[in-house]
């Protein structure tokens, strides 16, 4: 009788979404189990965040201009496993498409301001409102 061998890891995928789904199809292949502790409440998005509304705070010019001429993508998610894509990248319904750092940093600049201006016209008390102003304010000083 073989004897058995367990392996755990974290496992950091860096390739292209062809090379990623091939990996993923791999992964199916072979006898491995993805388990996730009890404490750990999974919402239905398994990516490594929840989903982001990005189409409902946008408007549509902003969403076309942070994703024109960018490269679309499909990929299959390995099953029960949180994980993210940590390359800039916008989801819009199923579609997933690659940013470029411009382009990221316009798409944080664009929903960073609808979400101040929401913020200011559901909320009167000053304090509350600069909060986090404040907070990422304090964070930059610490990173120029």
């Amino acid at each position: 009788m073989e004897d058995k061998l367990t392996w755990k890891a974290e496992i950091t995928f860096k390739g292209t979404a062809d090379e990623f789904n091939k990996f993923s199809a791999a992964m199916d292949k072979f006898n491995v189990d993805f388990t996730i502790p009890d404490w750990i409440k999974i919402p239905n998005h398994l990516a490594g965040c929840f989903p982001f509304p990005v189409d409902t705070i946008l408007i549509k010019e902003h969403v076309k201009k942070i994703t024109d001429g960018m490269k679309e993508i499909q990929i299959n998610y390995i099953r029960d496993i949180r994980g993210g894509i940590r390359t800039p990248h916008i989801h819009l319904g199923d579609r997933i498409v690659l940013l470029n750092r411009n382009r990221f940093k316009l798409m944080v600049k664009n929903i960073a301001e609808e979400l101040a201006e929401m913020r200011v016209d559901r909320m009167s008390d000053y304090i509350d409102v600069m909060k986090p102003v404040g907070d990422i304010g304090r964070f930059g000083q610490f990173v120029k």
